[in-house]
């Protein structure tokens, strides 16, 4: 059963405030970025990724890549092979990583995420792979791997929650230490806690990537222009639309009229967001697949606790959550709450 903890609930503005932005030249789209602080970030395109920095500049680049993870001391990608690769800040250069996983042959990685480091040294910084089966569609697990690629935990389904991951494509760490899979082919959001035993699942129209901010919100994108904030209990928090950001309306005015007058008519391409997010700075780093603009935004916060009369709406809106994804779903079990996010009001559910 998904719960929460109603005395950490803390308001939310919707409208975040754009803080910076950046162009990286030679790019057309933003499908994938992994911010490395202070200020460096990785910006992938479907086929290259780009080092850069915070003005644009680019620093490096490893062409022929599928996803990347990074943190202040290395950055781990996957090619188009599928194989795993470190690169090395220092010399600028990758080396192979071995995931030995039971028949190597017979499964690949789907996602991968670098674990934060405790220290200046790279040494303990665990590395979160999602495997998937080659000969079983729905056979899929996620593999936590030291740095030499030992396996130091396997998450997968049991006879209690049989169907953990079918595709564990975008995978974080909250900071509580629960392993947060955005599953695309599942259509929902698979959160274990660090034993690996199931928290809650919340199934997403379209669910995207995935990250998670100082407060241990986790902040999901779909096939959408909005982001999802949910709370660290599974709970619904509220949209985050960046394109009604105050300090960029002005903005979206003047390209909507650029676009109206001055260019062909197109339809819009913008409905795939990614995100990663800057813990020091307390920044949501976002890209997208229709722009080479890679953008910051601080999400502000009253500091306020919800007052009684909003803690008893959330109540009474969480418990609808659970009556019409028992009626109309038909995939509530008895510890695991699924919420059907294609079929419920945009502006007010998931």
């Amino acid at each position: 059963m998904v719960g929460f903890n109603s005395d950490e609930l803390r308001d939310i503005n919707p409208f975040p405030n754009l803080e910076k932005s950046f162009v990286v030249p030679g790019l057309e789209n933003c499908l994938d970025i992994s911010f490395v602080s202070p200020d460096r970030i990785w910006v992938y395109d479907g086929e290259t990724l780009f080092l850069t920095n915070t003005s644009g500049d680019i620093l490096h680049k490893i062409i022929g890549s599928y996803t990347c993870t990074a943190n202040g001391n290395g950055m781990v990608y996957l090619d188009r092979k599928r194989t795993c690769w470190k690169f090395s800040y220092k010399n600028k250069e990758s080396c192979r990583v071995f995931l030995f996983f039971r028949d190597t042959y017979s499964w690949f990685p789907e996602g991968i995420y670098l674990c934060p480091s405790k220290s200046d040294s790279d040494s303990d910084s665990d590395l979160l792979v999602g495997m998937k089966s080659r000969s079983n569609p729905l056979d899929a697990v996620v593999v936590r791997y030291s740095k030499e690629g030992n396996i130091r935990q396997t998450i997968e389904g049991n006879e209690r929650d049989p169907l953990l991951y079918v595709s564990p494509r975008y995978i974080t760490e909250n900071n509580n230490g629960d392993i947060v899979v955005s599953d695309p082919d599942r259509s929902g959001l698979v959160v274990t806690n660090c034993q690996g035993e199931l928290r809650f699942f919340l199934l997403v129209d379209g669910p995207k990537g995935v990250c998670t901010d100082t407060f241990s919100n986790i902040l999901l994108c779909r096939t959408s222009t909005e982001i999802l904030v949910i709370d660290v209990n599974g709970l619904f928090l509220c949209y985050l639309s960046l394109d009604k950001s105050p300090t960029i309306a002005g903005t979206l005015v003047f390209k909507n009229l650029h676009k109206r007058y001055l260019q062909d008519e197109r339809p819009n391409l913008r409905n795939q967001l990614c995100l990663s997010y800057d813990d020091n700075e307390d920044l949501l780093w976002v890209g997208t697949n229709d722009s080479n603009t890679v953008s910051a935004y601080k999400i502000s916060r009253t500091g306020k606790k919800l007052t009684l009369q909003s803690k008893s709406d959330l109540a009474i809106l969480f418990s609808f959550f659970l009556i019409y994804a028992r009626t109309h779903t038909h995939t509530h079990t008895k510890n695991n709450t699924c919420i059907n996010a294609t079929s419920l009001p945009a502006s007010s559910l998931i």
